[in-house]
C-alpha cells in the first residue's frame, strides 16, 4: 500500500515536471500576466508569479522553469512600483520565495560547477566591493541602499552565478537551447501584450492629441507620459534582449513566417515606447538581424527579409529627417542636456579617484534626483563603472564583458543559439551604454547571470555531442564525496 502511494506520487511529480516544460504551462504565465496588465491588478499578478515560483522550487529539481514567472512578476512590479512609491511592498513576499530556494537547494543537492565565467564575475565582485575605498564615509558605505548594490551587483551574483551553473538542467531531460529560447520568446510576446493594451487603455488620447496638435511636442510628452513613464524603460531592455530569439527558430524551420512575425511586432513594440535609447538601439537590432536572415536564409524568408530591411531603413530615414526637431532629443544629448552633466560628472569622479572610483554611495552636491533607494544613475554603463569603481572597476568589467563574448563566439561552440545569444546580448550591452541596466541586481544582473549559466550549460551539451568536452575545463565541488572520503580517512586511521 505504501509502495503504491509513493509510486502515484512520483507518477504526479513526473506529470508536473512535463507540465513546466510544456508550451502550455509558459502560454499559462503569459495569459495570467496579460489579464493582470489588462484588468490593472498587476500585484495580483506578483503574487501569482510568486506562487508559480515557490511550486517550481519545490516540485522541480531544475532552476529554469522558474525564470518565466520571475521575469513576469518583475515586469508587473514595474508598472506599480511608481503607485506604491517603492519596493517596500513587495519585501513580505520575499519571505516563502527564500524559504523554497533552500528548500530547493537542500532538498535537490547537487556537485557545485564552477567554470570559466566564475573568474570574471568574482574579478567584478572585488570591485564592486572596493569601489569608492578612500573616497566615502563608512556610514555612507554601510548604508542600506549601497549594500543592496554592492551585494547585489557582486558577491551575491558570484553565488547565483554557482547555484544557476548547477541546479539548471541537472537530468539534461530536455534541450536545454530550445527551451531557453522557448522562455525568451514568451517572455518577448508578454512585452507585446502589455505595450498593446496600454495603447489601447490610451487610444481616445492619443487620437485627440494627436488630431489637435499633430506629431508634435504634446504627442511626444503624451506618449512618454502614458507609456514611457507608465511601463518603465525597463519594459523596452526586455524586448531589446528576447529580440533576436526567434531566428532561432526560423532557422530550424519551425514556424518560421510565425517566429518572423513576432519579431517585427515586437521591433513595432519597442519604436512605441517613446525612448530615445529604444528607438536607436532597436532600429540597430533589427536590422542586425534582417541582414543575417537576408544571408543565410533562402527562399521568400530571404525576399520577407530584404523587403522588411529596406523599409525600415526608409522609415527611420524618412523620421530622422522629416522630424528631425521633435527626434533630436531621442538620440542626441546635447551640452543643456542634464544627461551631459551628469557624464561629465562622471570624468570629474574618474579623475578625482582614479583607482578606486567615488563608490556607488557617491552622490553628486545638490543632485536633485537623489532618492534614499536607490544609487546615483550617470545613465551610462562605462561612466557608471568609470565614475564608481575606476581602474578597478574599468578592468573587472572590460574582463567579464570579453569572457561573456568568448561562450558565445568560440568557433568550439558554434551553433545557431549562440549567434542569437550574442546578437541579444551585443544590442542588450548597446543599451546600456544610454541606461543603467548593467546595475539593476533585480532584474537584469541576475537574468544575465542565468543567461550566461544556461549559454555554459549549451556549450558543454555542444562539446559532448561531438565528443571533445573537456572536465578539466571546469571544476565540481562534490560535498558528498568530501565527506565520504573523510570518513573513510578517519575510519582507516581508527583500523
Amino acid at each position: 500500500m505504501h509502495r503504491n502511494a509513493e509510486k502515484n506520487a512520483d507518477s504526479l511529480i513526473s506529470q508536473i515536471r512535463r507540465f513546466l516544460y510544456s508550451d502550455f504551462f509558459a502560454a499559462f504565465v503569459v495569459a495570467t500576466a496579460g489579464l493582470c496588465f489588462l484588468f490593472r491588478v498587476e500585484f495580483v499578478g506578483v503574487i501569482c508569479s510568486v506562487l508559480l515560483i515557490i511550486i517550481v522550487m519545490i516540485v522541480s529539481d531544475d532552476l529554469l522553469p522558474s525564470l518565466l514567472p520571475f521575469m513576469s512578476a518583475m515586469m508587473q512590479a514595474f508598472c506599480i512600483r511608481g503607485s506604491l512609491g517603492s519596493w517596500n511592498a513587495f519585501l513580505p513576499l520575499l519571505v516563502p520565495v527564500v524559504i523554497a530556494v533552500v528548500f530547493h537547494l537542500i532538498y535537490y543537492r547537487r556537485k557545485l560547477i564552477i567554470d570559466s565565467m566564475f573568474w570574471p564575475i568574482l574579478a567584478v565582485s572585488v570591485a564592486v566591493t572596493f569601489g569608492g575605498t578612500l573616497s566615502i564615509s563608512m556610514q555612507s558605505y554601510f548604508s542600506w541602499m549601497n549594500l543592496y548594490y554592492v551585494i547585489g551587483l557582486g558577491f551575491a551574483q558570484l553565488l547565483l552565478y554557482v547555484v544557476f551553473r548547477s541546479f539548471i538542467n541537472p537530468d539534461k531531460t530536455y534541450d536545454t537551447k530550445e527551451y531557453f529560447v522557448k522562455i525568451m520568446i514568451y517572455l518577448g510576446l508578454l512585452c507585446v501584450i502589455a505595450v498593446a493594451l496600454q495603447y489601447a487603455r490610451n487610444a481616445g488620447a492619443f487620437i485627440d492629441t494627436l488630431a489637435k496638435y499633430g506629431f508634435d511636442d504634446e504627442f511626444m510628452q503624451l506618449g512618454t507620459e502614458r507609456i514611457s513613464d507608465a511601463l518603465g524603460g525597463n519594459f523596452s531592455s526586455v524586448i531589446i534582449w528576447t529580440l533576436p530569439f526567434p531566428i532561432y527558430f526560423i532557422r530550424k524551420k519551425q514556424r518560421p513566417y510565425l517566429m518572423f512575425a513576432l519579431m517585427i511586432v515586437q521591433y513595432i513594440a519597442l519604436t512605441c515606447m517613446f525612448s530615445g535609447r529604444s528607438l536607436a538601439v532597436g532600429t540597430v537590432e533589427i536590422m542586425i538581424c534582417l541582414v543575417y536572415l537576408a544571408v543565410v536564409g533562402k527562399g521568400k524568408l530571404r525576399i520577407s527579409s530584404i523587403i522588411f530591411l529596406c523599409l525600415s531603413a526608409t522609415v527611420t530615414a524618412g523620421v530622422i529627417i522629416g522630424k528631425f526637431d521633435v527626434v533630436k532629443p531621442l538620440i542626441i544629448i546635447d551640452s543643456d542636456d542634464v544627461r551631459f552633466y551628469y557624464l561629465r560628472h562622471a570624468l570629474d569622479s574618474f579623475f578625482n579617484n582614479p583607482v578606486f572610483g567615488k563608490g556607488l554611495a557617491y552622490r553628486i552636491p545638490g543632485y536633485a534626483e537623489c532618492y534614499d533607494n536607490c544609487i546615483h544613475w550617470y545613465y551610462s554603463t562605462p561612466f557608471q563603472v568609470i565614475a564608481s569603481m575606476g581602474m578597478v572597476g574599468v578592468i573587472a568589467y572590460s574582463y567579464q564583458f570579453v569572457m561573456r563574448l568568448y561562450t558565445m563566439v568560440n568557433y568550439k561552440y558554434r551553433s545557431e543559439f549562440n549567434i542569437v545569444m550574442l546578437f541579444a546580448f551585443v544590442c542588450f550591452e548597446m543599451s546600456a551604454f544610454m541606461n543603467n541596466e548593467d546595475f539593476l541586481p533585480l532584474p537584469f544582473m541576475l537574468f544575465m547571470t542565468l543567461t550566461i549559466a544556461a549559454t555554459e550549460i549549451v556549450n558543454e551539451e555542444e562539446l559532448c555531442r561531438r565528443n571533445l568536452f573537456d572536465k578539466s575545463e571546469e571544476i565540481v565541488l562534490s560535498i558528498d564525496k568530501t565527506l565520504k572520503e573523510k570518513i573513510l580517512k578517519k575510519k582507516k586511521n581508527a583500523e
